[in-house]
């Protein structure tokens, strides 16, 4: 786990899972989980929101639909009694338990991508029939110090979650490899990479928190997009 304290008092959290990290953000009112990795790893992640304290959440806010992120929604959103958001394109997938599959953006992992669709196991997952749509034109997370934007690209429906204008939380818009590169393998739409970056780095932020792997820095991602 690792634990960051923004300049007005948010709490975010990293909980470390096998499948992807998840994040608690907690406010001076409310808790919020960000993704819940694979059924395989609750007990997992649920033993460290008991060493946070967090024994209640206000709600679940899915980065996107891919099983690894996703396949314990249903069965968090029954145990802490609470609701689940994701972005309304992926809702369907969330409601029903269907898996996107990611697309490879590098030739090197495509044939890991044939795999994948090949077995069904891994493209269905326990639906999550009470999620909802996150209501863009209003607050989800009721702190004027927190902001929720779409930031497409490894997937269509791809979130990020900005704090305090300090840090965001991304989702695997971005991944950190061998700590100097920060392209994902995968994407759906990868000339939407790019963009979900320079879209977050007008958020003023200076660290992301990807859903693999350490934080990654501003000028890891300037330098990546060769700007100054």
């Amino acid at each position: 786990m690792k634990k960051w304290v923004t300049k007005h008092g948010i709490t975010v959290i990293r909980l470390d899972g096998i499948r992807c990290n998840c994040f608690v953000i907690e406010t001076e009112n409310e808790k919020w989980l960000i993704d819940t990795s694979a059924l395989s790893d609750k007990n997992r992640i649920v033993k460290q929101l008991e060493m946070c304290d967090v024994v209640s959440l206000d709600g679940i806010l899915l980065t996107h639909a891919h099983i690894n992120h996703v396949e314990g929604a249903a069965s968090f959103a029954e145990e802490y009694q609470c609701p689940v958001y994701i972005h309304d394109s992926e809702l369907h997938f969330i409601q029903t338990g269907d898996c996107i599959t990611p697309k490879a953006a590098k030739p090197s992992v495509e044939f890991i991508e044939r795999m994948v669709n090949q077995i069904p196991f891994l493209n269905k997952y326990p639906a999550c029939r009470d999620a909802q749509a996150i209501p863009f034109d209003e607050p989800l997370i009721w702190n004027k110090y927190i902001k929720i934007i779409e930031t497409p690209g490894h997937s269509e429906g791809g979130i990020s979650i900005v704090v305090d204008n300090e840090l965001a939380i991304v989702g695997d818009v971005m991944r950190k490899y061998a700590g100097i590169q920060v392209k994902p393998a995968w994407a759906d739409q990868p000339g939407l990479i790019e963009v979900s970056w320079k879209k977050l780095l007008q958020e003023n932020c200076e660290l992301f928190l990807p859903s693999h792997g350490s934080e990654i820095t501003r000028e890891l991602i300037e330098k990546e997009l060769n700007v100054s």
